[in-house]
């Protein structure tokens, strides 16, 4: 089976990222710098960490099911908030 080959331009990827929020925008960034470990010196150790290849089990699911529950109803707590309850 050939693999299929995705173009995308960089006018395209500019566009979207034109409409994306700021807390989108932090995601997007961390997002790159996760691939690009040169720019990103603590990403560069993990590259040599072998991908999780474990199945996804029942119990995985609710959790993921739980945490987009709780994300959808503002259930969340920012960094910011974090750093400020334990001083760090």
């Amino acid at each position: 089976m050939t693999p299929q080959v995705i173009t995308v331009s960089r006018e395209e990827l500019k566009s979207l990222i034109d409409g994306l929020s700021d807390n989108e925008l932090e995601a997007v960034r961390h997002y790159i710098q996760s691939i690009h470990p040169s720019d990103n010196p603590v990403a560069s150790p993990l590259e040599d960490v072998p991908v999780d290849d474990e199945p996804v089990t029942d119990d995985d699911l609710s959790a993921i099911e739980e945490s987009d529950a709780d994300i959808a109803a503002g259930r969340v707590v920012s960094m910011e908030e974090l750093r400020r309850a334990y001083g760090a």
